[in-house]
């Protein structure tokens, strides 16, 4: 039976065991023992062709699950947002240099929690690749004054593996309260699939 990359998988299908007549010297004995066999042999192919449709449909099904994607959230912060600020990177778990892509992909969504509701100004969260600024950004304004979240199509903002990911924040310069704490989620789709 072949088998689909990817995925570690051994399908247990019953062996179809032939049961053997003896023939007899009769006539009409013969006959029913011939139609005997011959139903024996319609049933035996049956079962082949129901563990060949078995085996190509459970490799159809690993195929569909090696090309689904996998998506993972990268996260940022900043504590006291200061007004007047442009492309000023967020701390992250790494540090300030963001995350080193270990696969190819594309950034598709970003949500923004501020811990204090905006009053004045507005600020922008925009995620980079290798230092070059996304077309997809978000910001927390008159509108959205805590929280504030998009997606995108796949395919748009994209990175290979081994490019750096970051965020960086731009705030006008009536931006206020300045004791805003502010947390960012930047979602990523990976190409390469399940494992």
């Amino acid at each position: 039976m072949p088998e689909q990359g990817g995925i570690d998988r051994q399908i247990i299908l019953p062996e179809f065991r032939r049961r053997e007549f003896r023939p007899l010297q009769r006539g009409r004995e013969m006959e029913g023992i011939a139609n005997l066999h011959k139903a024996q042999d319609d049933h035996e192919r049956y079962h082949e062709q129901e563990r060949t449709a078995i085996a190509a449909g459970h490799d159809d099904l690993a195929r569909r699950l090696n090309e689904l994607c996998e998506f993972h959230q990268f996260s940022f912060y900043a504590d006291n947002v200061a007004a007047s600020q442009t492309d000023v990177a967020l701390l992250g778990p790494p540090s300030t240099r963001g995350y080193v892509a270990g696969e190819d992909g594309s950034i598709c969504t970003i949500a923004i929690r501020c811990n204090d509701a905006r009053t004045a100004g507005s600020f922008t969260v925009t995620p980079r690749v290798n230092g070059v600024k996304a077309a997809f950004s978000l910001t927390i304004d008159a509108t959205n004054t805590t929280v504030n979240y998009d997606r995108q199509n796949q395919g748009i903002d994209t990175f290979v593996a081994g490019d750096l990911i970051d965020c960086v924040i731009s705030s006008t310069s009536a931006w206020l309260p300045v004791t805003a704490d502010i947390d960012v989620s930047v979602g990523v789709v990976l190409f390469a699939g399940v494992r």
